[in-house]
């Protein structure tokens, strides 16, 4: 990921922040899951890994629209279900939720800042000087690859609100909805567009 911008310092301070601190929650993660279940959870983790790796392979590797509709999902979409979840569950784990509050909800807020700092200067650089043509011309390539990453995604996300549902108890009932909608206002805000301005796009549910 890293060569992609190696010439932009901004970036690396941003991707090794976002890195180090999603090693360490991973850590955290895994030494709970090993308490709770009384075992070794390494290799659940390890075919987590795979199965990630199947799914998206090195798609936000290939260019920077590829990489920034990936960093969309990875860390703006995902709160749709991460408050839902937040709001409605029944079940949790006292453990994890201290260590969320105190170090994880503070890291994640940091990376969305910074990814999305990065990201609005990137695309601000790309504004200046450019005409109607060219600005259209990124601007669709962008919404080109969130499109991509979501129909990627798709099986993976509704898995995921389906074992949130089964593990916390949360409440599902028009998450259909609420994905699309949150998507798409999201998205717009990163692209400096109105809601409407944005073409149809792939519902959680296709």
């Amino acid at each position: 990921i890293a060569g992609l911008f190696r010439d932009d310092t901004d970036f690396q301070f941003a991707l090794a922040r976002q890195l180090g601190d999603d090693a360490a929650h991973a850590e955290f993660s895994l030494a709970r899951a090993t308490l709770l279940l009384d075992r070794d959870a390494r290799s659940e983790v390890e075919q987590g890994v795979r199965d990630a790796w199947d799914l998206v392979g090195g798609f936000a590797l290939r260019n920077w629209q590829n990489f920034l509709a990936w960093q969309f999902h990875y860390e703006h979409y995902i709160l749709a279900r991460l408050f839902v979840n937040r709001r409605t569950a029944k079940v949790l784990d006292f453990g994890h939720r201290e260590f969320g509050e105190n170090r994880l909800l503070p890291d994640e807020e940091a990376h969305r800042i910074l990814i999305t700092q990065w990201g609005l200067a990137k695309l601000g650089r790309l504004d200046l000087g450019a005409d109607e043509s060219e600005r259209h011309e990124w601007t669709q390539g962008l919404i080109q690859a969130d499109e991509d990453v979501q129909r990627l995604l798709g099986p993976y996300l509704r898995d995921s609100w389906q074992l949130n549902l089964r593990a916390t108890g949360l409440d599902t009932r028009n998450h259909v909805a609420l994905y699309d909608a949150w998507r798409r206002e999201l998205l717009a805000t990163l692209l400096r567009v109105a809601p409407d301005d944005l073409p149809s796009l792939t519902s959680l549910a296709a």
